[in-house]
């Protein structure tokens, strides 16, 4: 499985958990999934960077918009 494919896969369990702890967590995981999915069929070699800027800055700002909530 590709880096793609594990993302896809640990952002269906976050988005699961936005059921109990709320819509961030369901808006973060759908739109990183998206984002994974979108960078996979489109960008070619450089998907390793796309996925280190989509993994990291999703989960980054995704940690600030909770922490301002």
């Amino acid at each position: 499985m590709d880096s793609g494919g594990r993302a896809v896969y640990f952002m269906l369990f976050y988005a699961l958990a936005g059921l109990w702890f709320g819509t961030a967590f369901v808006a973060i995981g759908l739109g990183i999934s998206a984002l994974a999915l979108i960078g996979f069929f489109t960008i070619g070699e450089a998907f390793p960077l796309w996925m280190a800027f989509v993994n990291g800055g999703g989960l980054i700002l995704g940690g600030l918009w909770m922490r301002r909530i």
